[in-house]
């Protein structure tokens, strides 16, 4: 199982390089984004019945931001987004982001702007025809 797994990242990596560079990065940019290979668990015991649809943006500083969508069960409105950085000292403590208290979360995204903001985006709404896409921003990745 262990070596299906560093298979699996090894792809994943290559796919991502090869990527950064269809897009102009060259290839010393490349290896300095991609920061680590290594598998890590973010919390050891879930915060919510539901986790999943995680999104991760690995910072110039060397922390790393993921959000994903958490809650009893998709499309239940408790349903939030749930942001958590790790610095060198490890993973903090979730933080939740929310739009609706009342309504499902959906999809986030973490995207780094040319500015240096990072952008969250995300859906709210229960069926897919009524989702609605919000964003919110962060100066430096922990607020």
């Amino acid at each position: 199982m262990k070596r299906f797994d560093n298979m699996i990242i090894k792809k994943i990596i290559s796919f991502i390089s090869a990527l950064l560079l269809l897009l102009g990065v060259s290839q010393s940019t490349a290896k300095e984004i991609i920061v680590s290979s290594e598998r890590e668990l973010i919390f050891t015991e879930k915060p919510t019945e539901d986790c999943h649809a995680s999104t991760v943006l690995p910072l110039e500083n060397g922390n790393v931001v993921a959000a994903w969508f958490a809650g009893t069960k998709e499309k239940a409105d408790d349903v939030n987004i749930l942001t958590c950085v790790r610095t060198e000292n490890g993973w903090g403590a979730p933080v939740k982001v929310t739009a609706d208290e009342n309504t499902a979360h959906w999809n986030p995204v973490l995207f780094e702007l040319p500015d240096g903001r990072i952008a969250l985006y995300f859906k709210v709404g229960k069926e897919i025809a009524s989702w609605k896409t919000f964003v919110c921003y962060s100066e430096d990745g922990e607020s």
